[in-house]
């Protein structure tokens, strides 16, 4: 909102461009990003990059993830109030439902808890702030996260929630993966046979067509007349190779 950027998250664009072969980053005259050919399998990676750094995309989704209890015009009110502060502080809320509860006996549903809770035989009232397991909002069970508060401090306490479900979420990511990497290092590299003239490859998963070779005949099972089908060399002109490494 302020049309600036840290340093750091602009590294961080950088990196997973990279990581997930994107090529360009636009840059326009009101001072955003646009950021093109985002496949859906990286979709999520984008989602908990812009949640580390509470960074909105598009217009701000407050006024469509929250529940309020019906003909309640103090839960109506009090929504409206956390959503101008929010509005005001640009907090990112992507992946939170809201609910308010302003009476002990309504049920409200959300992955973020408001209750109203009378104090000193109803003289004044506080709020409890919860959220459920996980931030899963179908799940009824729900853990506190601040008790007693004031209504005048409500927004800035969901502010600090909406940080930590951010946090949690980019730790379970970056967990995932470095599991990810792990098994993918665990992989034995793909070994493939090229000719060293014509860069013709065998690999024994294809088989050759040309030479009649069925598909599994290992390279030092084939005949000793194999030659390359394009430059005929024979099979000592063959190197192996990783997959990876090709030649060409």
């Amino acid at each position: 909102r302020n049309e600036t950027f840290s340093v750091d998250f602009l590294n961080e664009i950088c990196e997973l461009c990279l990581d997930t072969k994107i090529g360009q980053i636009c840059s326009t005259p009101w001072k955003s990003l646009i950021i093109k050919g985002i496949e859906n399998k990286h979709r999520n990676l984008w989602d908990k990059l812009l949640g580390k750094y509470t960074v909105n995309v598009r217009h701000a989704a407050n006024e469509l993830n929250w529940q309020v209890e019906d003909l309640s015009l103090e839960g109506l009110a009090l929504k409206k109030s956390i959503i101008r502060e929010f509005d005001d502080e640009d907090v990112r809320t992507f992946g939170l439902s809201f609910a308010v509860q302003t009476r002990s006996k309504s049920e409200v549903f959300g992955s973020v808890v408001i209750k109203k809770r009378a104090i000193f035989g109803g003289i004044l009232s506080v709020f409890d702030i919860y959220h459920t397991v996980d931030f899963n909002p179908n799940t009824r069970e729900l853990v506190i996260f601040e008790k007693g508060i004031n209504k005048a401090h409500v927004p800035e306490i969901l502010q600090r929630l909406t940080k930590r479900f951010y946090a949690q979420n980019a730790k379970q990511e970056l967990s995932m993966v470095k599991e990810t990497q792990r098994k993918s290092l665990d992989l034995q590299p793909i070994k493939v046979h090229q000719c060293k003239t014509c860069f013709t490859i065998y690999d024994e998963r294809f088989g050759d067509s040309v030479n009649e070779i069925a598909v599994g005949i290992k390279f030092m099972d084939l005949p000793s007349t194999y030659c390359c089908p394009i430059c005929e060399n024979d099979n000592s002109a063959f190197v192996e190779v990783d997959v990876e490494r090709l030649l060409i």
